[in-house]
């Protein structure tokens, strides 16, 4: 049974919401381009990145995702950091195989990284993990079949 169509283990949060992407018979997604308009921002590069490898990789699905560290105010701020949640850390998280993983920060084309993002990914890096900025849905592309066939 194909799990996206069983609510109780679809990845979409509102599974039974008109909010929210719908998938198509075949049980996947449609890239996120149709749904959050035609602007590039690093909220639809997310969508259209966590949509298409959930399509195209299903034996990894689960392994790539998002870290939520964005508070909508003071006490949920303060919250959060009481809870461990650190500034600075990547957008996504990919698990791979063979006990490795790689840290992504998205930015747009013209986006760049913030002091504490840049202060992630150098402890990142100085303890060997992978960090890649990636801009666009198809560099993120390029780098998945390699990374996944190793």
């Amino acid at each position: 049974m194909n799990t996206i169509n069983n609510p109780s283990t679809a990845w979409w949060p509102v599974p039974n919401s008109n909010k929210g992407p719908k998938p198509t018979a075949s049980g996947q997604f449609s890239p996120a381009s149709n749904l959050i308009g035609n602007e590039q921002t690093e909220s639809r590069l997310q969508a259209d990145i966590t949509q298409w490898f959930w399509n195209t990789y299903p034996e990894h699905r689960g392994m790539l995702f998002h870290v939520n560290n964005k508070a909508r105010n003071a006490i949920e701020g303060n919250k959060f950091k009481a809870m461990g949640v650190v500034k600075g850390v990547s957008d996504l998280v990919l698990v791979l195989p063979q006990g490795r993983i790689l840290f992504i920060e998205l930015k747009t084309p013209t986006g760049s990284q913030e002091a504490a993002q840049k202060e992630w990914q150098a402890k990142v890096q100085e303890r060997g993990h992978n960090y890649i900025i990636i801009r666009s849905l198809e560099e993120f592309k390029a780098l998945i079949a390699p990374v996944l066939t190793k």
